[in-house]
């Protein structure tokens, strides 16, 4: 805080040489290493005071003076710290001004520093001296500082930005939501110099985000509102030609005056649109991997179906192939999105909107449907090389959260994630590993195999965790006593955490994937999607490379779930146990009446089941076939899962712990008659 204070305030020469002697003199501690220990905390504090409330922002504009003078404090300490640092030691940045100073893992550390103080009251605020009780402003005014500094480095750090932005606008202070909408122009405007392709991707989270503010016009403070029209009319009109793609797909805005240069330009890109046309865009935007935009669709197609509904039921009932085509999409797109795999507040309103949209839709004869949602993937063909999974982990789940989530929680931990799979998976050799030069390492990680087989764009969202340095706060939970399933009080996503948790600990430490599944330990609870992505490749990996032990932990929590299906009798004479407190003891699966638990968990262990049956297939059909035994030994070694002998007995022997007439059971009782033919008639033939 002293550092900061001098930095901020100016000191001349001899001041700054006293202060640096009465330092080092108090805390018996050179100068040099006390700079470096708390450079990222000292930057966060110079925003700090430099955002303070002290100082009016007229019109939530950032005054001049302030820009200036934390530039030159800035390139000041930049200055300062390439001086002082012995030429043995890697200086923070090769630039000496603020632009090239704010870069790499210090914006990172700051817009962290933001976040924890953009987080609930109960957080621990570790980076500031006295919060003002408006600490939000003072936040959002630190992050839009940052904003115009980080000049072409905004466009890494695209994500964080949004996120906490987009946090600012849900905080309960009008200054401090009126200083995000601020934030979000000085954001667009550096986003489209620093890269105005970029601006496609964050438009419609931004127009989302501004919605409930468009809609509250009668609001008694309009300066909110003034503020939202201005930043609309800057992003449709100002950038028409960066968005114009997007324009088509954009939500329906309020008919106000205020809004009418907007409508026009939305409505000039959407053109004529006949019902059909509308239904594709709206079906589109069903498939964006932000849950905001997704549920603002969702408004959008439940209007559309009840006033259209006439129109609706001719589609339904219509032989054309192109209308076919069009309610299946549909469909395909409601279903796929029915269950709001990310956490976020408006999670439970998500998914009821969809069930009103298919509601909405009505009866429709299976005959005429085509619906086909295939497993999500293939184990084996997803194995077929040490990086595939690593780079499908990170293209198909990790890279979408990242720029989709506005939880900070759920940030930090995926950003946690994929900088600890960079780290373990990016190196080139062996040898680079131990290294502890960051530079070579963030070389290293861009010359890899992994890295290739990302895309451009992926490569673009999550290239400044190259360089960060998130770290757990928390240790790795201890196995748990198994089956896990039947503990009093389980929803069906803690379940899955802690059955998930617990079979990384099951993992060998020699593993290659070990590093993989803990990098995600902690993002698993924020991300449904992602834990039913790895949970069958961690089965496997237990199954055939883990212990007697951890496999006899796999089988009794199959076995557990498929007994809990046998046992149900009437779920909906539920309230037997409400209300009491059981110890841990393993409880039917009619406590506290939770059918929707009983179905997942019986969904996820048949897929689980059908996923091990097809590899066990595939695997027995590639080791039986006649190659040359040089060409199967290379191909055995390159997938991470062996497809041996001992792999194929190893599953084999899984699936037989469950009995057939269980499973047959199980599926009758949650409903999935046809499924419950196959295991009877298994059982019969036995």
């Amino acid at each position: 805080h002293a550092m900061a204070e001098i930095f901020v305030v100016g000191a001349d020469n001899e001041q700054f040489e006293a202060f640096v002697n009465y330092m080092e003199k108090l805390t018996s501690w050179g100068f040099n290493s006390q700079l470096d220990a708390s450079l990222h905390n000292l930057l966060m504090q110079v925003l700090w005071k430099a955002s303070g409330l002290d100082v009016e922002w007229k019109n939530s504009i950032i005054p001049d003076d302030v820009l200036t003078r934390m530039k030159e404090t800035l390139s000041a300490i930049a200055v300062i710290v390439q001086k002082l640092q012995p030429p043995s030691e890697p200086s923070p940045s090769s630039d000496s001004d603020a632009v090239g100073f704010l870069q790499s893992e210090h914006i990172s550390m700051i817009l962290k520093g933001v976040s924890d103080h953009l987080k609930d009251s109960g957080v621990r605020q570790a980076l500031a001296t006295s919060l003002s009780p408006n600490k939000e402003v003072q936040a959002i005014r630190c992050l839009n500082i940052m904003i115009e500094l980080s000049g072409h480095h905004v466009k890494e750090f695209t994500p964080g930005f949004l996120a906490l932005l987009t946090k600012g606008l849900e905080v309960e202070d009008e200054q401090a939501r009126i200083h995000s909408v601020q934030g979000f122009t000085y954001f667009v405007d550096a986003l489209a110099s620093a890269d105005p392709s970029q601006l496609k991707r964050i438009v419609e989270p931004i127009v989302v985000a501004l919605l409930p503010f468009l809609e509250a016009s009668e609001s008694p403070n309009m300066n909110m509102h003034d503020a939202v029209i201005r930043l609309m009319e800057r992003l449709v009109i100002k950038y028409q030609d960066q968005i114009q793609t997007k324009l088509r797909g954009f939500p329906l805005l309020p008919s106000t005056p205020d809004l009418n240069k907007v409508n026009e330009v939305i409505q000039k890109s959407k053109g004529k649109m006949d019902e059909s046309n509308h239904l594709r865009a709206i079906i589109e935007s069903l498939g964006h991997d932000a849950i905001s935009v997704k549920y603002s669709a969702l408004g959008e197609l439940k209007t559309f179906l009840v006033l259209q509904q006439e129109w609706i039921n001719r589609l339904i009932n219509s032989g054309e192939e192109s209308d076919k085509t069009l309610m299946n999409d549909l469909l395909h797109a409601l279903f796929k999105c029915s269950k709001a795999d990310l956490r976020s507040k408006r999670s439970l309103d998500f998914s009821l909107r969809c069930l009103e949209c298919l509601g909405e839709v009505g009866a429709i004869d299976p005959r005429k449907c085509t619906l086909s949602i295939a497993m999500e993937q293939t184990l084996l063909m997803a194995m077929k090389s040490k990086m595939s999974l690593p780079a499908s982990l990170i293209t198909s789940k990790l890279s979408k959260v990242l720029s989709s989530t506005t939880d900070l929680d759920a940030l930090d931990s995926t950003a946690y994630a994929i900088q600890q799979i960079l780290k373990y998976y990016g190196q080139p050799n062996k040898t680079s590993k131990g290294s502890d030069d960051t530079q070579e390492s963030n070389r290293n990680a861009t010359q890899s195999g992994l890295w290739d087989e990302l895309s451009e764009d992926v490569q673009g969202v999550i290239r400044p965790l190259l360089k960060s340095k998130y770290h757990l706060t928390t240790k790795m939970p201890e196995k748990l006593p198994v089956p896990i399933i039947g503990l009093f009080g389980l929803t069906y996503e803690r379940w899955l955490l802690l059955w998930m948790r617990h079979l990384i600990t099951c993992v060998p430490k020699d593993h290659e994937f070990r590093h993989l599944f803990e990098a995600c330990s902690g993002m698993l609870k924020y991300d449904l999607s992602t834990m039913l992505f790895l949970l069958p490749y961690l089965i496997l990996v237990v199954v055939t490379c883990g212990t007697t032990d951890a496999v006899r932990s796999v089988k009794e929590e199959l076995k557990a779930a498929v007994r809990l299906g046998t046992d149900v009798t009437d779920v909906s004479q539920d309230v037997e146990l409400r209300g009491k407190s059981p110890s841990r003891s393993h409880l039917p699966a009619k406590r506290e009446g939770d059918l929707s638990f009983f179905t997942l968990s019986m969904q996820t262990i048949f897929s689980l089941l059908d996923q091990f049956s097809n590899w066990l297939i595939l695997t027995k059909q590639f080791v039986n076939k006649k190659n040359s035994v040089t060409e199967l030994s290379k191909t055995m070694q390159s997938l991470s899962i062996p497809a041996t002998t001992k792999s194929i007995d190893r599953v084999s022997k899984l699936l037989e712990s469950v009995p057939q007439i269980s499973l047959a059971h199980a599926a009758y009782n949650c409903g999935a008659h046809a499924r419950a033919l196959k295991p009877y008639e298994m059982h019969l033939r036995d």
